[in-house]
This record gives C-alpha cells, sequence and structure tokens, in this order.
C-alpha cells in the first residue's frame, strides 16, 4: 500500500530532524578536529563545517517537503 502524502510529509520531518540533530552532535564532538558533517543531496556529496553550512546546502530539499530550519531565517 503507497503512503500518503501526508505520511511521506511527516516521514521527512523526522528524517530532516535526525540529520539536523546529528549534524550538531557531529559539529560539538570536535575531538580536536575541525568539526564536519557530511550529507548526500541527490547526487552531490557535502562536506559542512556549520549548521549554517549544512541548511544552504539542503534547502532546496528540505523545501521540496515543506522543512524549515530556524538556519533558513525568513523569506
Amino acid at each position: 500500500m503507497p503512503l500518503r502524502r501526508a505520511d511521506r510529509d511527516h516521514e521527512q520531518l523526522v528524517a530532516w530532524r535526525e540529520i539536523r540533530d546529528a549534524a550538531i552532535d557531529a559539529f560539538a564532538a570536535r575531538n580536536g578536529i575541525e568539526p564536519v558533517y557530511v550529507v548526500a543531496v541527490g547526487k552531490e556529496v557535502h562536506v559542512t563545517t556549520t549548521l549554517a553550512h549544512l541548511a544552504s546546502v539542503t534547502r532546496r530539499e528540505r523545501h521540496r517537503w515543506g522543512v524549515l530550519w530556524p538556519e533558513d531565517g525568513r523569506r
């Protein structure tokens, strides 16, 4: 049985929340090196160093699913 749009939207919201939380943890766990979080968006792999950078490279895909982050600012 295919998922309804509302179910897919909810799954995307949860997934993007988990990605953001994992990135926050990665950026906080410096371990003496520059903090990075790697994310694949479409066919591209991005190595991000800040939450704002992560937000910028994922913005288009997140907006496709209606997922907004505080780092997106007002538009």
